[in-house]
């Protein structure tokens, strides 16, 4: 697994992070990159960040995926966190950031590296305002499902004054459901009972279970993936 260094991650302690869901978007080529245009980002702020929720499935070949590159807003963004499920037609998930303090809308562009397609990718949008400018990654979680298993990820690491986003995608799954204190921001089933389900919540110090379950009890092992990250200031 590759180091991520975070550009973000030093600065004078801040006041804390307030943080919610702007848009979600749909993209339904077959293709290595994925362009969202006109996505929806909220009011300007100097100390805007938007972080994403990237997710969708793979087509039939086993060959691993990863992201390559984000931009938001024109601006190169950290990849805090991904998954793949490595087999045929399964899910991948990511999470990814930027600062953007400028522009109520702009282009989200993710490209899968190695030249590889998924099937189509889907993304949530969120607005997320630092009180020094600067914001880091407390903790990250990644996870794909075993035989039998109906859910993933467990329990994340917070901040005070914190914010926390998940999600989970399904190849062959149900209705999901999240532990703990994350609102539900979307669930699509974007192709025939393939869930795409993005969480989020304002979070204070301490640990928060942020499992998220399928209601389908016959998914089988590697249908579904989840990400989260908790976010804080500095």
């Amino acid at each position: 697994m590759s180091m991520i260094i975070n550009p973000y991650r030093f600065g004078p302690a801040g006041s804390g992070l307030t943080g919610g869901f702007v848009s979600y978007y749909e993209n339904n080529a077959n293709t290595n990159t994925y362009t969202y245009t006109s996505a929806n980002f909220g009011t300007e702020d100097p100390n805007r960040f938007i972080a994403i929720i990237f997710q969708g499935i793979r087509p039939a070949s086993t060959l691993a995926r990863s992201v390559g590159s984000v931009t938001i807003g024109g601006i190169s963004a950290v990849v805090a966190v991904q998954q793949d499920s490595p087999a045929a037609h399964k899910p991948f998930s990511a999470i990814a950031y930027a600062k953007v303090p400028t522009g109520t809308s702009g282009t989200i562009t993710v490209q899968i590296a190695d030249s590889l397609a998924l099937l189509y990718a889907d993304v949530a949008v969120y607005r997320v305002i630092s009180g020094s400018g600067i914001i880091g990654v407390a903790d990250t979680l990644a996870e794909v499902n075993g035989a039998s298993d109906q859910a993933v990820l467990g329990s994340i690491t917070t901040v005070d004054s914190g914010f926390v986003i998940a999600g989970s995608m399904q190849a062959n799954g149900g209705t999901a459901t999240i532990a703990g204190s994350l609102t539900e921001d979307v669930e699509n089933d974007t192709s025939s009972a393939e869930y795409f389900n993005a969480y989020s919540a304002e979070v204070n110090a301490g640990a928060i279970d942020v499992t998220i379950t399928t209601s389908n009890s016959g998914i089988g092992a590697g249908d579904m993936v989840g990400v989260a990250a908790s976010f804080r200031d500095f």
